[in-house]
């Protein structure tokens, strides 16, 4: 409504101006008679039309119906109203698929859990390890039982992105300086101490520039 309203101001502010571009003398077959009923008629409608909208205007448009708005921008007020509470509408689906969401990953995350358990009783791997055994081997923890063995390192249960399909099973990072060496359970600044049984892994240490990858081969007591 307020398009109209500044239309309708603008529209009566330049009336004094439309004569200079009427032409006085009109041919003969666009001539109106001043008595024509119908003309009257139709230049009256066109006034309470106008009436109409400046009545309208100082209504918001909540306070009238639906029904009332018949012209194009009333039209667009309307759609974009529309499109408001669409929005609304997607926003709330947007929550709900946000939801649906978290529950699937939930349920995602338990299953990949009892897929690691499952994992671990069929290849006899244990990660709840012994006070006494931890530190027997080194100044890094044993991580893992496996058979009769026990390791240092990376393993199982390490799915993040950078161990994909456990790549780095076994295996500890000894970091040439700096402050890289974040990490107790797998990383150090000296491989010996961490391990008294591991070897160099040539392969994932290629191209590495502030660590190496030691690969623990394994303790038994």
């Amino acid at each position: 409504m307020e398009m109209f309203k500044n239309i309708t101001q603008f529209a009566i502010m330049m009336l004094p101006y439309a004569s200079s571009d009427i032409i006085e003398e009109a041919p003969a077959f666009n001539t109106t008679s001043i008595d024509n009923i119908l003309m009257d008629s139709l230049w009256s409608l066109g006034i309470c039309s106008c009436g109409s909208i400046l009545f309208l205007s100082k209504y918001k448009k909540e306070e009238l119906p639906y029904e009332i708005y018949k012209n194009f921008d009333d039209k667009f007020e309307l759609f974009v109203k529309d499109n408001d509470v669409l929005r609304e509408n997607l926003e709330k689906l947007q929550q709900n698929i946000n939801e649906l969401k978290k529950i699937i990953d939930k349920k995602k995350k338990e299953k990949d859990e009892d897929l690691l358990e499952d994992h671990k009783i069929k290849h006899k791997i244990e990660d709840e390890i012994n006070e006494d055994i931890e530190y027997q081997f080194g100044n890094g923890p044993i991580r893992y039982k496996i058979d009769d063995k026990y390791y240092h390192g990376v393993g199982v249960n390490e799915t993040q992105k950078w161990n994909l399909y456990n790549k780095y099973d076994k295996c500890f990072f000894q970091y040439i300086d700096g402050p890289f060496c974040k990490n107790e359970k797998w990383d150090t600044y000296n491989s010996n101490d961490f391990c008294k049984s591991c070897i160099i892994d040539e392969g994932l240490s290629k191209r590495r520039k502030f660590f190496k990858v030691y690969r623990c081969l394994g303790h038994v007591v």
